[in-house]
């Protein structure tokens, strides 16, 4: 597999490897996909927990609070497990 980099990603993964932390460039670039992988992760299930919200604030399913306390005591209750 062959990849081009612009000259600033190019500077950014030799930095990396002149620092030592990293052995080689294929090491760079193997992390840099791992976080890459787990943000696209997190931005899936944020994404799907948001619609989740909005359907059920759409069909009513909401919970009303007045203050912050009652906010922030709702927001500390586990969720129930679904049997």
């Amino acid at each position: 597999m062959n990849i081009s980099l612009t000259p600033h990603y190019e500077s950014l993964v030799k930095g990396c490897v002149d620092s030592g932390r990293y052995n080689n460039v294929s090491e760079v670039l193997r992390e840099a996909l791992r976080v890459w992988e787990k943000q696209r992760l997190q931005e899936d299930w944020l994404r799907n927990e948001a619609m989740k919200g909005y359907e059920d604030a759409v069909a009513g399913n909401v919970t009303r609070v007045t203050s912050e306390e009652e906010f922030l005591a709702l927001a500390r209750k586990t969720p129930k497990k679904k049997s």
